[in-house]
């Protein structure tokens, strides 16, 4: 008999990230632009990346686990050198314990709670990713984060995006209906990613506030061979 089928399910938000750590899960954290992406380019600098729920002050963290607080793009280099750009990360001292806090993909790394394995995924290390978690042979879940509003999560294509390229990594039998279609989805547009980046909701966003070059960093897939995974608080390679 072969190997009994291990499902991947595809999820979305904090709620449905929550109940996939109550049930065992390995979690998979996608937030493209620009937490996830920002993560495995620290871990890859040997930085130790502590994830900070949106409700909660930065530099108290920092202070416990004594680090440094990120900061908000535009307060680089004056505020901090660290922030949310996966570009104020490539010459980082390796070593550094930094406090990361975002509204989705730190707030969702946060409360993961009782997941059997937390790992930070994006298009920069689909495929790192896709091998850690299924190495662990259990459930995995793959969590597009969106975008938190209050109550409500707006749907971002960006970790829709993210989500199946990590998908499209895990065999086909394994695979939910919802991951099947997300993993299809990724395959018909993995050759325009930048420009897809470029021209989403939050890639504007981005690139009207100057920070164009985040979104071409996140959008090149594959460009880090490494799986960043949530150990003792905090994100290591």
């Amino acid at each position: 008999m072969g190997r009994a089928a291990v499902l991947i399910r595809l999820a979305c938000g904090p709620v449905e990230g929550a109940r996939a750590a109550e049930r065992g899960d390995a979690l998979v954290v996608v937030d493209v632009l620009s937490f996830s992406t920002t993560v495995a380019v620290a871990v890859a600098r040997g930085v130790r990346v502590h994830p900070c729920p949106w409700d909660r002050d930065p530099r108290e963290l920092a202070e416990l686990v004594g680090g440094v607080p990120g900061v908000r793009r535009e307060e680089v280099p004056v505020l901090g050198r660290y922030s949310l750009s996966p570009l104020s990360f490539l010459d980082a001292t390796p070593g550094v314990a930094v406090v990361l806090a975002s509204p989705n993909g730190a707030t969702c790394a946060a409360l993961a709670g009782r997941a059997a394995a937390v790992f930070a995924g994006a298009l920069v290390n689909a495929s790192a990713t896709a091998r850690a978690a299924a190495a662990l042979g259990r459930p995995v879940t793959v969590l597009a984060c969106g975008e938190c509003a209050g109550d409500s999560v707006r749907f971002a294509v960006e970790d829709w995006l993210g989500a199946g390229a990590v998908l499209d990594c895990f065999a086909e039998r394994d695979l939910s209906v919802e991951a099947e279609v997300c993993r299809d989805g990724f395959r018909v547009v993995r050759d325009r990613l930048e420009r897809l980046l470029l021209d989403c909701a939050s890639g504007r966003e981005l690139l009207d506030r100057g920070w164009g070059d985040d979104v071409r960093f996140a959008a090149c897939l594959d460009r880090l061979d490494l799986a960043a995974r949530l150990q003792d608080g905090c994100f290591v390679t």
